[in-house]
C-alpha cells in the first residue's frame, strides 16, 4: 500500500486513485479475518443442521397409518395449506394451517374442519408423475371452500410420502363406512 501511495503521488494528485486500492484491500483483510474467525464454526453448525434435516422431517410427521400428513396449494400457487387428516367414528377431520408460499412469513392459526362420512362422495387416489395426490369429492360447495387446492366441490392434495399407506386406509375405511 505504501508503494501505491508513493507511485499515485509522484505520478499526480488529479485523481488519488490508491484510495480505491486501499479500500478494496482493507474491504478483503476484513473478509479475511471474518471467514477464519467464524467460518469453522458456521460450517460446523450447517452440517449438523443439514444432518439433522431428514431425520427431524420425518419425526415431526405422523409416520403411522391412521393420521395423513398433507399439502395442499391455492390454483396461483401463493398460499400454501400444509395439515393432516384422520378418520374415526364416521368423521374425517382435517387440521390445517395456511401460510404464502413465497415468503412464509404470513401464517393463519391452525383451523379444524369436521365432517361426516355422508357429505362425501367420492375419496381416490390419483398417480401423479411425481408422487400422488387424494381427491376427495364433497356433496356440497361448503366443505372444502376454505382450504387451498380446493375446486368447486373437489378437495385435491399432495400425499407425502409416509402418509401412502394412511391414504390408502382412509379410502378403505370411508367406502366401508359409506357401506
Amino acid at each position: 500500500m505504501i508503494l501505491c501511495f508513493i507511485i499515485n503521488i509522484f505520478t499526480g494528485r488529479a485523481v488519488f486513485w490508491s484510495d480505491y486500492v486501499a479500500s478494496a484491500l482493507g474491504l478483503f483483510l476484513l473478509g479475511h479475518y471474518a471467514s477464519v474467525r467464524f467460518a469453522p464454526e458456521f460450517v460446523e453448525m450447517a452440517l449438523e443442521r443439514s444432518r439433522g434435516l431428514p431425520r427431524n422431517y420425518y419425526e415431526d410427521q405422523y409416520m403411522d397409518d391412521k393420521n395423513m400428513a398433507f399439502n395442499a396449494w391455492n390454483s396461483s400457487g401463493l398460499l400454501e395449506s400444509y395439515g393432516l387428516l384422520s378418520f374415526a367414528n364416521n368423521t374425517l377431520k382435517i387440521e390445517y394451517q395456511t401460510t404464502d408460499s413465497v415468503l412464509e412469513i404470513f401464517k393463519t392459526s391452525v383451523k379444524l374442519i369436521k365432517f361426516s362420512v355422508e357429505h362425501l362422495r367420492q375419496a381416490r387416489t390419483e398417480r401423479k408423475m411425481f408422487g400422488s395426490e387424494l381427491v376427495l369429492q364433497g356433496d356440497s360447495l361448503r366443505i372444502f371452500r376454505n382450504l387451498s387446492g380446493s375446486t368447486e366441490e373437489d378437495f385435491s392434495f399432495k400425499i407425502n410420502r409416509q402418509s401412502q399407506l394412511a391414504a390408502l386406509n382412509l379410502i378403505e375405511e370411508i367406502t366401508v363406512a359409506k357401506g
